[in-house]
């Protein structure tokens, strides 16, 4: 967060050997209602429209198809000298990048292919390539074990090791077999399809020709204005999926959302080719849309149902039907203005209240001159919001870091909360105050400002000028610590590590495993890569938690900061609390303890809960604004992030704890 302010005089000069407040963020979520999804679905009136079926698109013939390969941070897997190695994917083709097909065997195993070659086993822990095809042998069998929605392990059928780099997973790095440990996870992605046989181009070429008589009557598009299409061109059964794109691009190819014979039953249609939900080995959680397969094969669930239209928003939203688990139809990555070519998923979540699931059917020629208009105000239309001065997001709300400077917090465009209460409004005031910079804290008198993640850091305090610190010390560490590896990465400082709750073998930092006082990857600009854990100064690791008392309970061990500071001279320790609200007796003692202060260097404090104890907690932090300068929060990101209309557009939610005048909860 910030900086200390100057000395007892008053003076109200600077004074850059002070400590600083990195990066506070005072957040409490605003309370978000799921409904439950309406038991009587809406009536529709059918239109009949007359529609010439499309011929049903025959099984693909030649090579079987297969999914791109890939390491979990992104790096394709390709051939060089008869071995895979890792290397930036680029412009793909199915003859120079390896695949994994799923073989026909039983029970079902799979091949890392490419073209008509697989890879095999040519020793305990190596790979090769042959050139003449031996995709039939035993050798050439993997196997995947699931570790994650998207993410897997491979291994030979016939052992247990794992397809693995022989290094960092860097570009150029080759794979090998080894114990399953470190950097093994890979995924997949897109489709290539190998040339068919001329059967299917001339399906293909009929689907072309015969769509142009297809009604557009029963287009779907997205409230955002787009439409629906395949994102590449059809080859075969699943051989694309379904994207959004600009309705004017290919009007023919616009997918149709088609009654079925059922009540209250749709598909995603074109001709006789329906999308289904991804339902092969390596389908995630949330599925994707493929396209196309025979709408009359039992194969695939193709069923979706429009739930009720809402009484205030335009549009319906789409769920799936006969499927264990209800989904319901989503741009990937929420947004309500998905980009061109954002893929449709199965989204475990129905929020009625979204954009970001509403659809429309109909001529999109016509529904683009018929703006979607509300059908009623939003929220709590007896409370007025009150007006305020406009504002601008910090870089025009690009970071997605915690933002130096007086935060922008726009007010929604209704009210959202069925109630208005002084007390909390006052109380959330007070909390933005605490953790708004000055004026005087500017990027000129801070030599500039390194934003990352919660980090909001004044240069001057790090980049020796103005004295240095000694000795990092983080509280709270989990999986990874990207604050202590910054510290140690950029500014070379040793650093502590306390954490008594997470599993050392979920935490290399904790388990002492992650590379210590190394020489760290750095980006083009010179700065800390982060691409994998790594720590540039030495670290020690410690199974303790903070709390204001030795103590141990329920077998972990507590202890105290004072015993972590003893020693330590003025202003050298870099101090970080992350410890999930036990911070608060902490800080207490600390506000009280000026001799403890005074080795303070800088501290970085994360996920303040105010949901308890709200007005002792406020208290703590303007206590803190008295010692210290704020040089940035994250309040003006969550503040961008936040959309009240999702999930109290339809019926205003309860009050949060606290928030501002404007609405916003802190």
């Amino acid at each position: 967060m910030g900086k200390k302010k100057a000395g007892d005089g008053g003076s109200g000069a600077w004074n850059f050997a002070a400590r600083f407040l990195l990066s506070a963020a005072v957040t409490a979520g605003v309370v978000s209602l799921l409904r439950g999804l309406s038991s009587e679905p809406a009536t529709f009136e059918k239109v009949a429209v007359p529609m010439q079926l499309l011929p049903t698109l025959p099984p693909k013939t030649g090579p079987v198809k297969g999914r791109v390969l890939k390491h979990s941070n992104g790096l394709c897997v390709r051939e060089k000298d008869s071995s895979l190695i890792l290397s930036e994917c680029g412009v793909m083709t199915s003859l120079d990048v390896i695949q994994v097909v799923q073989d026909e065997s039983e029970p079902p195993a799979f091949q890392l292919r490419i073209g008509q070659r697989c890879a095999t086993l040519s020793g305990p822990k190596t790979l090769t390539l042959p050139l003449q095809p031996a995709c039939h042998m035993p050798e050439a069998k993997f196997r995947k074990v699931i570790v994650g929605t998207d993410l897997f392990l491979l291994q030979p059928s016939s052992m247990s090791v794992c397809l693995a780099p022989a290094e960092a997973p860097a570009d150029g790095a080759g794979l090998i077999l080894s114990d399953c440990t470190g950097d093994i996870h890979f995924q997949t992605s897109e489709a290539f399809e190998a040339p068919a046989q001329t059967a299917v181009e001339v399906h293909v070429r009929d689907v072309r020709d015969t769509i142009q008589t297809v009604s557009v009557s029963d287009t779907l598009v997205h409230i955002s204005g787009l439409c629906v299409t395949a994102q590449d061109e059809i080859t075969g059964e699943d051989s694309s999926l379904l994207v959004f794109s600009d309705c004017e691009d290919d009007p023919v190819k616009n997918v149709r959302f088609v009654a079925a014979s059922e009540s209250n039953v749709f598909r995603f249609q074109l001709g006789r080719q329906c999308g289904h939900p991804e339902d092969g080995a390596d389908a995630s959680g949330e599925p994707r849309l493929a396209f196309p397969a025979d709408c009359a094969s039992t194969r695939h669930s193709f069923k979706y149902r429009k739930l009720s239209e809402d009484e205030r928003l335009p549009g319906f939203v789409i769920q799936s039907v006969d499927n264990p688990i209800q989904y319901c139809i989503h741009p990937y990555g929420g947004n309500d203005r998905p980009p061109v070519g954002t893929e449709l998923i199965n989204h475990k979540q129905c929020e009625l209240g979204r954009n970001a699931l509403r659809f429309r059917v109909g001529d999109p020629i016509q529904l683009a001159k018929e703006e979607p208009k509300m059908k009623k105000s939003l929220g709590n239309p007896l409370i007025p919001v009150p007006q305020e001065e406009p504002c601008s997001y910090y870089d025009e709300g690009k970071s997605q870091s915690s933002r130096p400077g007086k935060p922008c917090l726009p007010p929604p465009p209704f009210w959202p909360y069925t109630g208005r209460t002084d007390w909390k409004i006052q109380l959330g005031q007070r909390a933005l105050a605490s953790v708004t910079p000055l004026e005087e804290v500017t990027e000129q008198r801070c030599a500039g400002f390194y934003l990352l993640g919660d980090q909001t850091w004044c240069n001057k305090a790090f980049d020796g000028s103005h004295g240095v610190g000694k000795i990092g010390l983080s509280f709270g560490i989990e999986e990874r610590d990207i604050w202590s590896e910054l510290v140690t990465q950029k500014f070379h400082l040793p650093v502590k590590l306390f954490d008594c709750f997470i599993p050392p073998d979920r935490s290399p930092p904790i388990s002492g495993t992650a590379p210590n006082n190394s020489e760290c990857p750095k980006n083009a600009f010179g700065e800390p890569k982060l691409a994998e854990i790594c720590y540039g100064a030495s670290y020690q690791s410690f199974r303790l938690c903070l709390a204001g008392q030795d103590v141990t309970a329920g077998g972990r061990r507590y202890g105290t900061l004072e015993a972590q500071l003893r020693g330590w001279p003025k202003l050298s320790v870099h101090l970080k609390i992350d410890v999930e609200g036990s911070e608060w007796d902490v800080l207490e003692w600390l506000i009280g303890h000026p001799e403890e202060w005074d080795k303070i260097r800088t501290l970085d404090m994360e996920d303040l809960d105010l949901h308890a104890q709200l007005d002792r907690e406020v208290k703590i932090m303007e206590d803190l604004r008295e010692r210290f300068y704020c040089t940035g929060s994250t309040l003006e990101v969550y503040r961008q992030g936040w959309s009240p209309q999702d999930n109290c557009g339809v019926e205003p939610c309860p009050e949060p704890p606290i928030y501002l005048p404007n609405g916003f909860a802190v």
